[in-house]
């Protein structure tokens, strides 16, 4: 009889067990998962930010049919759904409440929501509520008003017109009334002149300036003026006459809307007119 190898009979010993353990694990995981219900795969929409309705709950979009794959998954199709815009909710005020305890009633602090009333009213007052005010909740956060674009207009300051002063007096001839009767061709330099007419007796008016109310001022030289006479101030170039007194200018100085400004040499003034066509 031949002898068996010990060597043989170790690893015959070592192996079997383990074999055994093996076969014996596979079935208890086989049996595990045989009782385990089949998954499903959900797919859920991706939404660009979270809204809320009015009341501050939040709008949830319905799933839709629900297929079976044909290796027994699961695949569910849910609609995209629009969500609308968040828009704060509005608490009524009633009898008794105050500012800190609406406010704490949906977890924001008195600043907060006074912040949120002061955008949509200047005026609004956290010391002085009244039962049925509208106060806005920031569930959305605080709203903020459009930028105010600045106007590029440059404004134009308002004109004054200073009133003509009490009328000079004249020796042995009463009371002086000297008037701008009109402007003749503004802004041709060639015919530009300004007409001065005297309603009074006669006077000098040696020292009297006309001026547009700015830098240009034309000064009188001696230039006696008779009783219902008219002496017309040309802009341009010439000579003096009897009618005409001359400034010496190459560019016109009127134009349509400026207001000429008649002094006497005492700086009082005596009559303004103002360009209208």
């Amino acid at each position: 009889m031949k002898r068996q190898n010990p060597l043989n009979n170790l690893l015959i010993l070592i192996a079997l067990p383990a074999i055994v353990s093996l076969v014996v694990s596979l079935l208890v995981l086989w049996f595990w998962d045989a009782r385990q219900p089949d998954e499903q795969v959900i797919m859920l929409p991706t939404y660009s930010g979270t809204a809320q309705s009015a009341t501050g709950a939040e709008a949830a979009p319905e799933a839709q049919g629900v297929e079976d794959s044909a290796d027994g998954s699961a695949v569910e199709a849910v609609s995209e759904g629009l969500v609308e815009a968040c828009q704060n909710p509005i608490h009524i005020v009633e009898s008794g409440q105050t500012l800190g305890a609406i406010s704490r009633s949906y977890n924001f602090t008195p600043e907060e929501v006074t912040a949120a009333n002061l955008v949509v009213d200047a005026t609004f007052n956290p010391d002085m509520l009244y039962v049925g005010q509208s106060i806005v909740i920031p569930m959305c956060g605080i709203p903020t008003l459009e930028p105010t674009v600045a106007s590029t207009e440059t404004p134009v300051p308002p004109r004054v017109i200073p009133t003509p002063g009490a009328t000079a007096t004249e020796p042995a001839g009463g009371a002086v009334s000297v008037r701008i009767a009109g402007v003749v061709d503004p802004g041709d330099i060639t015919r530009e002149g300004v007409e001065i007419i005297n309603r009074s007796g006669p006077i000098d008016l040696e020292g009297w300036t006309l001026t547009n109310g700015g830098r240009l001022v034309f000064t009188f030289p001696a230039f006696r003026l008779f009783t219902q006479g008219s002496v017309t101030v040309l802009t341009g170039v010439g000579q003096n006459s009897a009618v005409n007194l001359v400034w010496g200018r190459t560019q016109p100085v009127w134009e349509v809307g400026d207001v000429i400004f008649l002094y006497d040499p005492d700086g009082e003034l005596r009559d303004f007119y103002e360009i209208t066509q």
